[in-house]
């Protein structure tokens, strides 16, 4: 029973985490005036599939999360960036 706790939490974690970075990605690109159709150009990713990452819909890959901070830098993960 506690080792199911512990993975509930676990995944309660993740799921926040994966909430913040996309409200942090879409404030921060929009703070930074990039359409969305340029950020995934500039990510070598589709526009759809840039979207589904703002809406929270799809997990970027390790890949695209290291191109992600790159071009936006990593207060995409941090609480405060969030207004």
């Amino acid at each position: 029973m506690n080792m199911k706790h512990g993975k509930i939490k676990n995944e309660e974690m993740q799921m926040k985490k994966y909430t913040l970075l996309s409200e942090n990605l879409r404030q921060i690109r929009r703070a930074r005036e990039i359409t969305q159709k340029k950020a995934a150009e500039m990510l070598g990713v589709s526009l759809t599939t840039f979207i589904y990452w703002e809406k929270g819909k799809v997990k970027p890959t390790a890949d695209n999360l290291i191109k992600l901070v790159n071009l936006f830098g990593n207060e995409i993960y941090k609480e405060e960036s969030i207004k």
